[in-house]
């Protein structure tokens, strides 16, 4: 991030906000993909300034990323327009690399809160879960590229390509193109003696779902869903009583079947573990409030 012009990446959030001065906070955040700074208006407004990092690949300099970059935007856009889900608004931005500032970059809203991750250690607090789950439940809903005209198509999904007419077409591509993502002999070495049954339930699958494919006789043409697969608990901003002020990380969206949707991976149903005996009172129940939960 040394070579991001932070003063003209300032004078671009300016003359967004009605040529209001503004400065960069100096704390910096990281994400998997993006760093993340405040940026502090003179009129006491905040926004968020969010960079994509460089690629690994020193041969995508400025193509994988920017298209990414520009499918999140529209995806937030398409969200924002067409549902009810809370995210945040993005003032100004550039896809490509080759600009001034040094990097793709977003200026967003800046909502006051955290993802729900970073509270209680990761885990939604018993006394706090259904207004949550209530709240999340409230927005259940190829990739989504917004034309200039303002309207939207489905383009290619990475590693897939497309777009894809039917559910059937999308599974069949994915069986032909999906690799396991360990190392068979990582894969030998956990596994044991049952590695050359595993090993084989992993090469057929592909097949039988490819095979399994054609018989789809349920909305096999849509409509599909729009689906984020990293929709979970570190991509939801919330207040400090969980109020859910927010989604974000919309880069991975995309039109969907029903077949790929799944829960999202903040919902866990496990009980909690037990604990020791004095833990508990004559009837069997904890004698910590805080650990009573209602399954």
């Amino acid at each position: 991030m040394d070579s991001i012009d932070w003063k003209t990446l300032c004078q671009f959030g300016s003359k967004v906000h009605n040529d209001e001065p503004c400065t960069v906070n100096e704390q910096l955040t990281m994400g998997a993909n993006h760093k993340v700074r405040i940026v502090e208006f003179k009129d006491g407004s905040r926004w968020i300034a969010r960079l994509r990092m460089p690629p690994i690949d020193p041969d995508d300099e400025d193509g994988e990323g920017s298209m990414l970059f520009q499918r999140e935007v529209d995806g937030i856009q398409l969200v924002k327009e067409r549902t009810t889900m809370p995210v945040p608004a993005v003032y100004g931005y550039r896809a490509s690399a080759n600009n001034d500032i040094g990097a793709p970059f977003m200026l967003m809203e800046c909502l006051a809160g955290n993802v729900a991750n970073d509270l209680n250690s990761g885990s939604t607090s018993p006394q706090h879960k259904s207004r949550f789950y209530a709240d999340m439940a409230r927005y259940q809903i190829g990739d989504i590229i917004r034309l200039e005209d303002g309207a939207y198509h489905v383009g290619p999904i990475q590693g897939l390509g497309g777009p894809f007419d039917t559910a059937t077409e999308l599974l069949e591509a994915w069986a032909r193109k999906t690799e396991f993502g360990s190392p068979m002999d990582e894969l030998e070495e956990a596994c044991g003696e049952d590695s050359d049954e595993i090993a084989a339930s992993i090469h057929n699958f592909p097949l039988r779902l490819e095979q399994l494919a054609a018989n789809i006789h349920v909305r096999d043409h849509g409509p599909f869903p729009l689906f984020n697969n990293d929709f979970g608990h570190n991509n939801i901003v919330v207040d400090d009583d969980y109020k859910v002020l927010g989604v974000i990380d919309w880069e991975n969206a995309y039109a969907a079947p029903w077949e790929i949707v799944d829960f999202p991976i903040l919902l866990q149903n496990e009980p909690a573990p037990i604990a020791e005996p004095q833990d508990y009172d004559e009837n069997g129940v904890p004698i910590d409030e805080e650990s009573r939960v209602i399954i």
